[in-house]
């Protein structure tokens, strides 16, 4: 197999070659393949994760089984309040 390949990605392969952690530019090429593999494969589990919440979510309005809206919404803000409290930095 032949692949054609602009001057920015030869030049990035060389690079990793010439860092000393990969021996040859085919090892470069098949780590990138694997990582783009896997990457695709965690987007279809994510998918298919999504697609399992929907359905339960649809499931359960259709039964009838809803939160109020000032309940979700008091919800909300609570999970919001936490989760930015949570990504500032401590303080002294």
């Amino acid at each position: 197999m032949n692949v054609s390949l602009t001057n920015e990605l030869e030049k990035f392969i060389h690079g990793k070659v010439d860092s000393g952690y990969f021996q040859n530019s085919s090892e470069v090429v098949r780590a990138a393949l694997r990582l783009m593999r896997d990457t695709d494969m965690d987007r279809e589990q994510q998918l298919a994760w999504m697609r399992r919440e929907i359905g339960k979510g649809w499931d359960e309005a259709q039964a009838g089984m809803l939160t109020p809206s000032a309940e979700a919404k008091a919800k909300m803000t609570a999970f919001k309040k936490s989760w930015k409290a949570q990504r500032q930095p401590a303080t002294k």
